[in-house]
């Protein structure tokens, strides 16, 4: 299947919140794996199943794998810390949170002379391994193309087309997702139904459903597929559009409480500066303020960036579902 939509590769979680506000909640994101471990055991089976090019073990009664890293992957984990990164480039990740605690605590009571960064990873979605994972199984399927998925929990000839919308700010950085399935059957035009809520009527988990190999259905999805891309831009248009209100509406209390801010400063720098001498009060006074607003004009620009959304949202189409 092809799109001519713009998207982005990958999200690693749903976020409908607003940046930059901090969540002090989460919800379970419905996952079509068991869990982490699940998956990239999945992933390494895709990748190297014969172990040729990639060497790799798994544990499932630990939910642990250990994995030697290839080139590319020793250049990405460059980013982290030197005491992490192991010599011999084998690291072992573990989805147990009794076994990871045993290893942070084995190290915390390690001698001084011996090694005092845990042996274990903790195997989670943004660990760099497993980013690295998920990078290599998209490049499977080739750009501008998505799996074909045969549910048969669905109706006969039912279309579905599971979808990303994204909403960045100017900096590219996303402020509003929404993953949402375009489905109809048999001569009814689409609508959209919640991610959730259609992995669960779908019957969506991995080792759930047969892969046939092939699909009748290709040429009826490949038609329909502008049409889908139509209803959810509509509705992603509509998002974004009611996100942008809030967002200025944030925006513009932000700039006004900076207008404030800047305002104290200059009156206490008056402050500071009152006692000297008018001729050395004036040229510190001058070099001083222009620093104040040289700081808060950068800051100014930051805000903006980050609080205004670009007017048009990036759409993905993940997956194509049909009955």
């Amino acid at each position: 299947m092809r799109w001519e939509e713009p998207y982005f590769n990958r999200i690693s979680h749903r976020d409908n919140a607003l940046a930059p506000q901090r969540h002090h909640h989460l919800d379970e994101w419905p996952g079509l794996f068991k869990g982490d471990y699940h998956f990239a055991t999945a992933a390494l089976t895709e990748l190297a199943p014969a172990r040729d090019w990639l060497q790799w073990t798994t544990n499932e009664a630990e939910q642990g794998l250990a994995i030697t890293a290839p080139p590319d992957l020793q250049e990405r984990l460059q980013q982290l810390p030197r005491e992490v990164r192991n010599s011999n480039n084998r690291y072992e990740l573990c989805a147990d949170p009794a076994r990871l605690k045993q290893a942070i605590e084995q190290a915390r009571q390690a001698k001084e002379e011996d090694e005092t960064w845990p042996h274990l990873h903790h195997l989670w979605p943004q660990h760099p391994i497993v980013d690295w994972l998920v990078d290599r199984v998209i490049t499977r399927f080739g750009r501008h193309r998505a799996p074909v998925i045969q549910s048969h929990s669905l109706q006969p000839g039912e279309q579905a087309f599971v979808m990303m919308g994204l909403v960045p700010n100017r900096k590219g950085q996303p402020l509003l997702v929404d993953w949402q399935v375009a489905c109809r059957q048999p001569g009814q035009p689409f609508t959209l139904e919640p991610y959730d809520a259609f992995v669960q009527r779908a019957g969506l988990q991995a080792g759930r459903l047969p892969n046939p190999g092939v699909n009748s259905s290709l040429q009826d999805l490949q038609a329909a597929l502008p049409e889908a891309v139509a209803r959810m831009r509509q509705h992603m248009v509509q998002r974004q559009a009611a996100f942008a209100g809030e967002m200025q509406q944030r925006l513009q209390g932000t700039l006004a409480d900076l207008e404030r801010l800047q305002a104290e400063q200059v009156q206490q720098l008056e402050f500071r500066l009152e006692k000297q001498l008018a001729q050395v009060r004036r040229s510190q006074f001058e070099r001083r303020s222009r620093v104040i607003r040289r700081v808060f004009d950068e800051y100014r620009q930051w805000v903006e960036e980050t609080l205004s959304t670009e007017p048009e949202p990036y759409l993905q189409v993940l997956a194509a579902v049909c009955g």
